[in-house]
Order: structure tokens, then C-alpha cells, then sequence
């Protein structure tokens, strides 16, 4: 999963946010983390890193699929490690650099309600019209179209550069999943074209419930900037 890492001003700084920050990124090595200053604006997670309790980073323009947290204290990022093991996918089966046609990788995910929930306040998306406060009725919330799509181009762009723009997508839904299923999402690079000003990456997503019952597929093409 691709984790967002935005720091405050640093004007007031109470502890040493780059030691705990550089703590949380070795506890999870299976994770991509990436900064707002390199340009990012979507990814899975945002951690905003506040060194003291005004907590005056703004989120403005940055977008999470699943949750934003700020953090004031060593002890706020306590908690975020936690919702990390609870909720974000298991560390890839197969993690190639993703550099020739074929290259693919595969990993699992259980989407939780707590995830919908999140995209529900982002997108302000019907989500599910039969909603219960019971665990019971929680599971058996539809995940929407958006939610899987969102995922799968989280997934491309992970492994693209900080510069990749998505210029194209044809996306199928083809049956119906729900929170607390496990989920097994592949994304395999289709072709990649070089270019004078950029290059050009395609890729084919598919995501499945884990027994083989396929949920959706897409396509989707990325113009990646060259470097100067």
C-alpha cells in the first residue's frame, strides 16, 4: 500500500519527527511510503506529522483512499501502527520492479468497514443503502465499484514514478464483494513505450475474491514525465 508522509513547518517541534517517522517505515517494509514535498497527492494513507498540539499542516489537496491521521505525539503514532496491522494488506506475494511487459504483482486484502467508511466521508458515495450498527449488518455492506477501482490505480501508481499522470482507464465491474471478504488483487504491466518527452505505461488489473470469483477488471494507461 502506498503511505503518504506530510510534516508541518517543524517551527515548534516537541520530539524528533524524521526518528519516529523512519521507526514506523521499518516496522512496515512491505509498504511503500512516499512524501508530500516529492509531489504526491494520493495514496492510501496519509500520516500528517505535526511536532506539537497546534497541528497547523494543512491536508488540503491531498487524498486519502482509506484514512488521514495527524499526529502530534510519538504516542498518536502508536496508534496509526496499529491500524496498519489491523487493516492494510498483507505484504505482497510477488514485488517485481515492474519494468518489462508481464512483470506482475499480487497481494491480498480484506476490506474492512471501517475502509468504506472512510471513502464514504471522502467521496460522499452511497455506499449501501442497508446499513446497521451491528457488526453482523457492517459485514454485509457492498463494496462499491469506486472503492475496488481506487485501489487498483493505487496500486499502478505505486510502482510508477512520482510523476505518472493516468490519461486513460476502462474499468468492468462484473459481480459484487463485500466487507470482511478477502480479496486478491493482481495488476500486471501490459506494455511499456518510450518516449522523447514521456513515457507510456499500461497497465491490466484484476481483482477476485480469493476462492476465484472475479469482481472486476481494468485498464489503464500513464503518461510518466522524464527526468531533465
Amino acid at each position: 500500500m502506498k503511505i503518504g508522509i506530510k510534516y508541518c513547518g517543524g517551527c515548534n517541534s516537541r520530539y524528533d519527527r524524521s526518528r519516529e517517522i523512519q521507526r514506523l517505515i521499518q516496522r512496515f517494509p512491505h509498504h511503500t511510503f512516499v512524501y508530500a514535498t516529492h509531489g504526491e497527492t494520493c495514496c492510501d494513507v496519509w500520516i500528517i506529522v505535526c511536532g506539537c498540539v497546534t497541528a497547523c499542516a494543512s491536508t488540503e489537496g491531498l487524498t486519502a483512499v482509506q484514512r488521514m491521521f495527524t499526529v502530534c505525539t510519538p504516542r498518536q503514532l502508536t496508534a496509526v501502527a496499529e491500524y496498519l496491522e489491523q487493516y492494510i494488506a498483507e505484504p505482497p506475494i510477488h514485488r517485481p520492479n515492474m519494468s518489462q511487459s508481464g512483470d506482475t504483482v499480487v497481494y491480498r486484502q480484506v476490506i474492512t468497514p471501517q475502509m468504506l467508511a472512510e471513502f464514504d466521508k471522502l467521496t460522499r458515495l452511497p455506499m449501501n443503502s442497508n446499513r446497521g450498527s451491528s457488526a453482523g449488518a457492517a459485514l454485509l455492506q457492498a463494496v462499491p465499484a469506486p472503492f475496488l477501482q481506487a485501489l487498483l490505480i493505487s496500486a499502478m501508481t505505486a510502482h510508477c514514478s512520482s510523476s505518472a499522470q493516468l490519461q486513460q482507464e476502462q474499468f468492468t465491474m462484473t459481480a459484487t464483494a463485500h466487507a470482511g471478504e478477502r480479496l486478491l488483487f493482481k495488476i500486471t504491466l501490459q506494455e511499456w513505450i518510450d518516449g522523447e518527452t514521456h513515457d507510456t505505461a499500461i497497465y491490466e488489473g484484476n481483482c477476485s475474491l480469493e476462492q476465484g470469483t472475479s469482481l472486476c477488471t481494468g485498464t489503464y494507461t500513464f503518461y510518466i514525465g522524464k527526468d531533465n
